[in-house]
């Protein structure tokens, strides 16, 4: 259920169409980039003691 995707759908309203999947890609985006950081961060030294503490904190 999506309300604002479905009125612009509905309404013929192409630019308003393209900014929420525009914005909704960026999200994509920057959480994919967040747990690629993440994840090097855990690679980058498993035995890092504070680096495993704050991926605890972000799960």
């Amino acid at each position: 259920s999506d309300p604002e995707l479905a009125q612009a759908i509905l309404g013929n309203d192409l630019n308003k169409l393209q900014n929420i999947m525009r914005g909704r890609h960026q999200q994509r985006s920057n959480l994919r980039r967040q747990q690629e950081e993440e994840l090097a961060l855990l690679n980058a030294d498993p035995f890092d003691i504070e680096a495993q503490k704050e991926l605890k904190l972000q799960f």
